[in-house]
């Protein structure tokens, strides 16, 4: 399996498209021959969004077509990734979503999310990778997640936040919970990046929140990491332990967050072939690099047998999670 790891250092909400048009022009009768469509099943500003707006223009050139980039909200994607569900599976419609964030949420929707993503979709490529990390007070004397367990075993700590009640964290703090007797008493979530604003007010004493979202915090100096919940580490914080070095379970199937592309299921391996290569070279571009470098975005590249690898393991993880139903949820 060839890949190149490049890493620095329900509602429709709304539908923006950005379109961007590529240099040359595609052989005639080749594929492709049209343009493409992108389906980025969040909002703009968002991380998926970021990375797109970055990648489909070089990925474009590379084609010799357009690449048009629709904003599809809804659902923690769901929307998005029903209408590339629905679509012809052509190779002139395509998307992105993350497990096992996305996934959640469907299953969160139960029949009513209306898609199967496991089952629905096809991968082409892996372009980007993070996760989530432990994070307290800078000020906190806690400096790792044993000190972390300790202070909600004594019952000096009760309360842990995260991101939205159901979501990726919440189960992560629920396997910990679990397996690694993270005993705190109360979940609370929170929005986008405010966990961190929230240990930062002392609202909670800890949380779990994604690398990315932790780094403004950090630089301030407001908050630390004390864990790295993936594998095999944090570019963003290389110094700081991840939890299988510091003796804890490997979460990492469900704390690693997996940038994906996806397809309608059926489409043409060829297609794939050539879709990947485009978005290979898009993220091993010098612009992309000096981008990654300059926002702090990971890139990675990996194909589309290690993106279904990541989505296996990420679905028989949850799959495997006994109180499933009961944190997300579902209906």
């Amino acid at each position: 399996m060839f890949k190149t790891r490049l890493l620095k250092g329900a509602t429709v909400l709304g539908l923006v498209a950005f379109s961007f048009t590529a240099c040359g022009t595609s052989e005639e009768g080749a594929y492709p021959d049209d343009n493409i469509e992108l389906i980025v099943p969040f909002g703009p500003g968002g991380g998926a969004s970021n990375f797109m707006q970055q990648l489909a223009p070089i990925a474009a050139e590379e084609l010799g077509v357009n690449i048009r980039i629709d904003h599809v909200e809804g659902v923690g994607g769901v929307i998005g990734m029903r209408q590339l569900a629905e679509s012809d599976n052509d190779g002139y419609t395509i998307g992105t979503y993350n497990p096992p964030a996305t996934n959640i949420a469907q299953l969160a929707e139960g029949e009513g999310a209306g898609v199967d993503l496991y089952e629905d979709l096809t991968p082409i490529a892996i372009y980007g990778i993070g996760g989530w990390v432990m994070i307290v007070p800078s000020e906190s004397e806690v400096d790792d997640l044993s000190s972390v367990v300790d202070q909600y075993e004594s019952g000096e700590w009760t309360t842990l936040g995260g991101e939205h009640v159901g979501g990726p964290t919440h189960l992560i703090a629920e396997m910990m919970k679990e397996d690694d007797g993270l005993a705190y008493e109360n979940y609370v979530g929170f929005e986008g990046g405010e966990a961190s604003a929230a240990v930062m007010r002392g609202e909670v004493p800890a949380a779990i929140i994604t690398d990315s979202a932790a780094l403004a915090a950090v630089e301030s100096g407001d908050v630390k990491v004390v864990g790295v919940l993936y594998e095999p580490g944090s570019d963003f914080y290389p110094e700081v332990p991840t939890a299988v070095e510091q003796g804890f379970s490997d979460l990492t199937d469900i704390s690693r967050l997996t940038r994906i592309l996806w397809a309608p299921e059926g489409i043409d391996q060829d297609r794939i072939d050539v879709l990947a290569d485009a978005f290979q070279s898009a993220v091993e571009d010098e612009r992309s690099l000096q981008w990654a470098e300059d926002t702090g975005s990971p890139l990675y590249f990996g194909d589309g047998d290690e993106a279904q690898e990541a989505l296996d393991n990420a679905h028989e993880m949850l799959e495997n999670m006994s109180n499933l139903d009961e944190i997300i949820g579902s209906e």
